[in-house]
């Protein structure tokens, strides 16, 4: 296989091409800045909690650790009724997943904007993600980020770093990978996301 890397200014995805095929099939088949947004309703604190656990296959309790660490949920709903949450989940140009966020956001009529990133990841679809994921939460409604590293076919991984972020604050999640000798190609997306 021929690998091609695509990069224009900013923003870049590596693309994996058969071989024979073209530079200008390529660009002509592939639109690289093309990324579909996806914003979730208004949901409150159990709403949001069931979702992720849902997402990533883990218990209601486990959710609840990362989305709120050490916080008690009841006495949360009781103290924050004007609190709402959303996800948002950025599709990846060129098929290679997606990125989501957990937000806390404050909503009034029209208006709206992110408080809070609770909790952040990167769905790499039927690969194994294996490098840095940054993110940064710029102003109220936009979140810029970075995925940089490789993807795989089989492996175990292993995630480390991230958190709640407020605006102006960044974090940096780090995947490691191990059990894999089947690499597929590189990866590297610099981009944002709108709220």
């Amino acid at each position: 296989m021929l690998l091609l890397s695509v990069f224009i200014g900013f923003h870049g995805v590596d693309v994996l091409a058969d071989e024979g095929t073209t530079d200008n099939e390529i660009r002509g088949s592939v639109d690289i800045f093309s990324n579909e947004t996806n914003v979730s309703d208004v949901m409150n604190v159990n709403e949001i909690v069931s979702d992720l656990s849902t997402r990533e296959g883990i218990s209601l309790e486990e959710a609840k650790e990362i989305l709120f660490p050490g916080g008690n949920i009841s006495l949360l709903n009781d103290s924050t009724k004007a609190a709402t949450y959303r996800t948002i989940t950025s599709n990846l140009p060129n098929s290679v997943g997606s990125v989501f966020y957990y937000c806390e956001t404050s909503e009034s009529g029209l208006f709206h904007a992110i408080q809070k990133v609770l909790h952040a990841g990167y769905n790499s679809g039927n690969k194994i993600y294996s490098g840095l994921f940054f993110y940064n939460l710029a102003d109220p409604n936009r979140i810029d980020y970075i995925l940089n590293g490789h993807l795989y076919n089989t492996g175990s991984t292993t995630i480390s770093g991230g958190g709640e972020i407020s605006v102006g604050e960044s974090e940096t999640i780090s995947v490691g990978i191990s059990n894999t000798s089947d690499y597929y190609a590189p990866l590297y997306v610099s981009d944002s996301t709108n709220f």
